[in-house]
């Protein structure tokens, strides 16, 4: 019985090449899936996404703790909230995070992490918690993590990558780490992330977040200013074509 771990997906060993048939049906399963998917549904207000390609850390939350710092910073009268699926926490949503109610159990850790950096709502389906967002003044949302949710539309798409680790042996899951073709991933999004490996790990390897931190070191060449007062569906592409490097010092 071949055994799955972070270490087979390093490189393209006969352990891993014996798993590409389940690959195979994997890749199978992620078609079936976007079929039944339908078309995406445009919510109220403009997603900005942080996603990824790879299962584990990849550094999404930290990306889009600094994206929200950002879009304040150039937009101070703009209300951005998170929006996260809230996994591994039992909660379907949509439900906004309250830090002083609310345990990872219920949103998951995640969830607490952005809920630290302004309003957060979960739900396992997005764009129900995009809604209720809107519903409550919400301007943007930045989504943490979506990139292979299909059912809500993202205006702006950012994909994490860990600096390091990169696509791992370039394989699909179980024989590698990737939720889908890394070539798919890139032609979906708008510009990509790269994130050096202490801004990538997990909470419990590197400590609380320094939101300030990855603010400053957050280093980004838009294409275009985003000099309106306020972002709608259109303008929320003054972002795109910006490769954005979170560095440690």
């Amino acid at each position: 019985m071949v055994v799955v771990s972070p270490a087979l997906w390093d490189t393209r060993s006969v352990r891993s090449t014996a798993l590409l048939p389940l690959s195979a049906l994997y890749a199978c399963g992620i078609r079936i899936a976007e079929t039944l998917a339908g078309p995406p549904r445009r919510a109220p207000v403009p997603v900005v996404c942080a996603g990824g390609a790879l299962v584990g850390g990849s550094g999404k939350t930290p990306v889009a703790l600094a994206l929200a710092r950002r879009l304040r910073l150039t937009q101070p009268a703009l209300d951005v909230h998170f929006l996260s699926r809230g996994y591994p926490g039992s909660s379907r949503g949509p439900l906004r995070v309250e830090l002083a109610r609310h345990d990872a159990q219920r949103v998951g850790d995640e969830a607490l992490l952005l809920a630290r950096g302004g309003p957060t709502w979960v739900a396992r389906r997005r764009i129900e918690g995009a809604v209720a967002a809107s519903d409550a003044g919400a301007q943007l949302l930045v989504m943490d993590d979506g990139l292979q949710h299909h059912g809500i539309h993202r205006d702006l798409s950012f994909l994490c990558v860990d600096a390091r680790y990169k696509t791992g042996n370039g394989r699909l899951l179980p024989a590698g780490p990737l939720r889908e073709p890394f070539h798919k991933a890139l032609a979906r999004c708008e510009a990509v992330v790269a994130v050096m490996p202490s801004c990538s790990a997990s909470p419990t390897q590197s400590g609380a977040l320094d939101e300030e931190r990855l603010r400053d070191e957050l280093v980004a060449q838009p294409a275009r200013s985003a000099s309106s007062p306020r972002f709608d569906h259109s303008d929320a592409k003054s972002l795109t074509n910006a490769l954005f490097l979170i560095t440690t010092r």
